[in-house]
């Protein structure tokens, strides 16, 4: 498989703790790790692309993601297959639950991306999500307010499925 580029905003350090276990999956430095806030020009030297956000406030897409929607629109991602990971709390903003991931979703969606990691919106416990698309999240969503094992099972699950994908 070739090597993975994870690309993630973390305002508080919670999202970059929850990407750096990806490690765990994908052993034989499969992923190469950057922080969008230092720009998201390297996605172009990927074809497998994973890209993780945390919703704030009512959903709201994380501050270094939102300032590089726009440089997102510009990618080509035609011979790309991306997954996506959307951290959030389910309890203190369940009526929203991870909006931003939403958000990425959306972009991708406009340039007719690959997205692949669809996965159950089961075992949470939330109002609603802008992120559901036909009764699926539209990537890992992780809420960190769950046992670490819990996070490493959805994780692991996730990660055998994007693999099948990933060239």
């Amino acid at each position: 498989m070739e090597k993975i580029g994870v690309f993630y905003g973390s305002t508080g350090g919670r999202t970059e703790a929850v990407v750096k276990k990806l490690q765990h999956f994908f052993p034989n430095n499969e992923c190469e790790f950057f922080d969008v806030a230092k720009g998201i020009s390297e996605i172009k030297n990927f074809n497998n692309i994973i890209l993780a956000t945390p919703s704030y406030g009512a959903g709201d897409i994380q501050d270094d993601w939102a300032g590089n929607l726009s440089n997102l629109e510009a990618i080509d991602f035609s011979d790309k297959t991306i997954g996506l990971i959307g951290c959030g709390d389910q309890y203190s903003f369940g009526a929203f639950y991870v909006g931003g991931l939403r958000e990425l979703y959306n972009v991708l969606e406009r340039k007719n991306a690959s997205v692949v990691g669809f996965t159950e919106s089961s075992g949470y416990e939330f109002d609603d999500s802008p992120a559901i698309k036909n009764g699926k999240f539209v990537g890992l969503v992780i809420d960190d307010s769950f046992d670490c094992n819990e996070i490493l099972k959805r994780m692991a699950t996730w990660a055998e499925e994007i693999k099948k994908s990933f060239k």
